[in-house]
């Protein structure tokens, strides 16, 4: 929360009657671990009522450790459309607060991290893991749904587009939502702690590439 810039920023645009709740240590430095912040509730206060009004804040001095997501959704009295997560710096410190701030999300709502990128502050991307599955032609309901649609277009019949897709695409056969299910549980296995900033294909070869 530090001094309250971002926060007033999204105070100001969040809507009534939705809560905008204010977590930090404040005066609690003694529990700041990494002293990657000096958050002052006084200029906090004043900083706020300078640009904004305190109508809908809800103010929580503490240890973001000690919160869980339902605590979240109770302090914002509903799940939350958005948080900025910005505490402590440490590995376990972001995935805790990353977990919370998931557990407390609305459908749709969006997480942003601050200091992911920083190299003063390597802990945070220690804590947190982005990478992206490029799947190929999986056959699902919606896929299903195209070619039924896509078919009498092109004067086939569905089992005729079916059939033809994947040898168009150069690949033996259409992939099932098991086998990327599988691949994503890896990646959020304990194998794949040590992986990040990976992008991983799996198209059955549609891609020829190495």
């Amino acid at each position: 929360m530090h001094h309250g810039k971002l926060f007033i920023l999204l105070y100001l645009l969040c809507r009534a009657p939705e809560k905008a709740v204010a977590i930090d240590l404040f005066e609690d430095q003694h529990l700041n671990v990494d002293l990657s912040g000096n958050g002052d509730l006084a200029k906090f206060r004043r900083h706020l009522a300078r640009h904004a009004d305190d109508a809908r804040l809800v103010l929580h001095q503490g240890n973001s450790m000690d919160l869980a997501g339902a605590d979240l959704v109770r302090l914002a009295e509903g799940p939350l459309r958005f948080v900025s997560v910005d505490g402590g710096h440490t590995a376990e410190i972001t995935a805790h607060d990353l977990a919370v701030a998931d557990a407390a999300l609305a459908e749709g709502g969006i997480i942003v991290l601050d200091d992911a990128f920083n190299e003063q502050w390597p802990g945070v991307a220690d804590g947190v893991q982005v990478n992206s599955v490029l799947p190929g032609p999986v056959m699902t309901g919606r896929r299903r749904s195209y070619l039924e649609h896509w078919a009498p277009l092109h004067n086939m019949t569905v089992e005729q587009a079916t059939a033809n897709f994947p040898k168009e695409a150069g690949i033996a056969r259409y992939g099932e939502p098991e086998e990327i299910a599988e691949l994503m549980a890896f990646l959020v296995s304990p194998g794949a702690r040590w992986m990040t900033g990976s992008t991983l294909r799996m198209d059955g070869g549609e891609v020829k590439s190495i």
